[in-house]
């Protein structure tokens, strides 16, 4: 599988491609192929040079691309060879990034608890007490006990020894409980310490069964600034479970919660649920668990006292359309969903006729419940693209000073607002049509 899409998103987020030296986009590119050849030599050569000279796309490599040819091949390919034969090169640079992965490529020939205990002792003198982003020591440490609880092999006292160490780390860490601000990298790695340490919980509660375990598994599972960074633990996750929909914890929290009749607690983390991420699914559970415990209340209403709570002051602005004027200091019986866009934003043209489908369709109802327009930003040429298209949804190109209101970071951005002029934006990467339905529950 090539993963040159990694490099570039790699790129985007450290540096401008001018500041990156050409051949390290050859280099890292090549690397691959040269596991895969049974003389290690220029493999070695060509990582100790990417290292030296952009060493980000060597950890990159190292943890998204040859962590995976290690799982598949189990410890059997030509590029434990490569591994080994780097190791043993001594570099004190290159050294202490590939550690970690050298000791869990180890792990797969060990079938004794002698050796899988030795093994285990030589991966906890090397943890220190502080978390470390560039070896990623914590996930390698995670999957060499994985890989021991498999075989049924090792100490039980030195694999909890490491849990607990690895959960004391990164729990210390100062990015888990802290907003996720910053740059991209920043936010990718608060997704990533936070994904293991509530795969780190889970594994705790599996063993004691204590809420405290399953509440922690719960409470660092993905958020909603997780879920946009997901590139941050995506071949993480692949790793150490192979699939992106088991790491989060929220749901067997429920369930927990439910079992030992705290049902009013169920609710809230159901509610909080749902409003990070309102799928199908999610707000059919919502609605069951609710009906089945409060009886006074209809859901529409507690549902909307909920997101009104959640939700944040709109700015209050006027907006000029061709047709009319958006003012969004004064409330209204509708909804309102705002796509805010460009014509130079591939992602953003390539949603824009499905949008313009569901604008049409709900903007010409005179009883609409929801009204659907459109912000532009910095778009060249825009009234000749909208007729080029045959677009016919409203927009308005908009100033810079708009988009920092509504704290816009990428684009498309989709914001949805309440007849009470509150507002919410839309993750990225949903069904956005589908999330709509379920906030504002419109047919």
């Amino acid at each position: 599988m090539k993963r040159i899409l990694l490099v570039l998103l790699l790129a985007i987020n450290v540096l401008v491609y001018s500041q990156i030296p050409k051949e390290a986009f050859e280099l890292t590119n090549s690397l691959p192929d040269l596991w895969e050849k049974e003389n290690p030599e220029e493999a070695i050569k060509s990582s100790e040079k990417l290292n030296e000279i952009f060493q980000p796309f060597f950890i990159d490599r190292l943890h998204h691309s040859l962590a995976q040819t290690i799982l598949r091949n189990k410890g059997k390919g030509n590029e434990t060879v490569f591994l080994n034969e780097l190791y043993k090169k001594d570099k004190i640079s290159i050294k202490k990034i590939i550690e970690p992965i050298y000791l869990w490529n180890k792990s797969f020939k060990i079938n004794r608890s002698d050796k899988a205990d030795s093994l285990l002792k030589t991966y906890y003198a090397k943890l220190s007490d502080s978390t470390n982003y560039n070896s990623k020591i914590e996930l390698y440490g995670l999957l060499i006990v994985k890989e021991f609880e498999d075989k049924e092999i090792g100490s039980s006292k030195l694999k909890d020894k490491i849990l607990s160490k690895i959960v004391l780390n990164l729990s210390l860490n100062p990015l888990i409980n802290n907003p996720a601000k910053g740059n991209r990298r920043i936010k990718e790695e608060r997704a990533y310490y936070r994904f293991l340490l509530a795969y780190n919980y889970n594994l705790l509660f599996e063993k004691n069964k204590t809420e405290e375990s399953i509440k922690n598994a719960s409470k660092y599972s993905p958020d909603q600034t997780d879920l946009q960074n997901k590139s941050g633990y995506f071949y993480d996750a692949y790793l150490l479970v192979n699939d992106l929909k088991n790491i989060n914890y929220k749901k067997k929290y429920i369930n927990f919660l439910s079992k030992n009749g705290k049902q009013e607690i169920a609710l809230d983390m159901l509610l909080e649920e749902t409003y990070i991420q309102a799928t199908n699914e999610n707000l059919k559970n919502l609605k069951g668990f609710y009906n089945q415990i409060v009886k006074n209340k209809t859901f529409k209403t507690i549902w909307s006292n909920y997101l009104n709570s959640k939700m944040l002051e709109v700015p209050k602005i006027k907006v000029e359309f061709k047709e009319e004027i958006l003012d969004l200091s004064k409330k209204r019986d509708s909804w309102v969903y705002i796509d805010i866009w460009g014509t130079w934003c591939a992602p953003c043209i390539k949603e824009l006729p499905e949008f313009d489908k569901v604008a049409k369709e709900y903007n010409k109802k005179l009883d609409s419940k929801i009204k659907f327009y459109s912000f532009s930003y910095n778009s060249k040429k825009l009234e000749e693209f909208m007729n080029k298209n045959n677009y016919t949804f409203p927009v308005s190109e908009i100033n810079k000073q708009i988009t920092q209101l509504f704290k816009v970071s990428a684009y498309p951005t989709k914001i949805l607002i309440s007849p009470d002029n509150k507002y919410l934006k839309i993750p990225f990467g949903v069904n956005w049509k589908e999330f709509i339905k379920n906030y504002t529950l419109i047919d």
